[in-house]
């Protein structure tokens, strides 16, 4: 991610700079393919770092670049409010896709008593396969150990959702899982008392 390397990268649909990105840098680009639509890049030309080549080709679109523990890897994330909450409302058509999603993930974290949600939120990122099997995974909690991120990580690779992914789901899914209130009991909450975001 900090070595640079050479962009000669026009002004052209965004779509098509984020190919050629790819192309120079060898990352992948997890991105909601919606973004594209009507966005054009910034040219860039010289030598940059990647972040640096990427924060510039998406200057002015309301996107900014979000690295990820892969280290061939990379998402872009919104930026603006305003994008953000037409994006809720077009989410609206996948809520059950999304709440069995939710499920799947919260019955899965459950069967191991390291990955309960017993000391505080679980904020996890991850990208379905088109059969709806959990591609790969990240966890945004810096405070767990070592142990506890992998147990998570292992519980979540390869889960299968049972039901394909639907055409036009934004990726990667996001989901925060809380820990059990004062008045509940130590374990997992019932999923109803989750909450999934994307």
């Amino acid at each position: 991610m900090h070595a640079k390397v050479q962009f000669d990268i026009p002004v052209q649909p965004l779509a098509e700079a984020l190919v050629a990105y790819g192309a120079a840098t060898g990352l992948e680009v997890f991105y909601d393919g919606s973004l594209a639509l009507g966005q054009r890049s910034t040219a860039i030309k010289g030598v940059f770092t990647p972040i640096g080549a990427l924060e510039a080709l998406l200057r002015g679109t309301g996107y900014a670049p979000k690295t990820s523990q892969y280290v061939d890897a990379i998402s872009i994330i919104k930026t603006r409010r305003d994008l953000a909450v037409s994006q809720a409302a077009a989410l609206g058509r996948f809520e059950p896709y999304l709440a069995m999603v939710q499920a799947r993930v919260t019955k899965a974290l459950c069967k191991t008593d390291e990955a309960k949600p017993d000391d505080g939120e679980i904020m996890i990122s991850f990208w379905l396969d088109p059969s709806g099997h959990v591609l790969r995974a990240q966890l945004w909690n810096p405070e767990l150990s070592a142990d506890r991120h992998r147990v998570l990580l292992a519980g979540l690779q390869g889960l299968e959702v049972g039901h394909a992914v639907p055409a036009g789901l934004p990726q990667p899914l996001a989901m925060v899982i809380f820990p059990p209130s004062s008045r509940e009991q130590a374990g997992c909450r019932p999923t109803s008392r989750r909450q999934a975001i994307n």
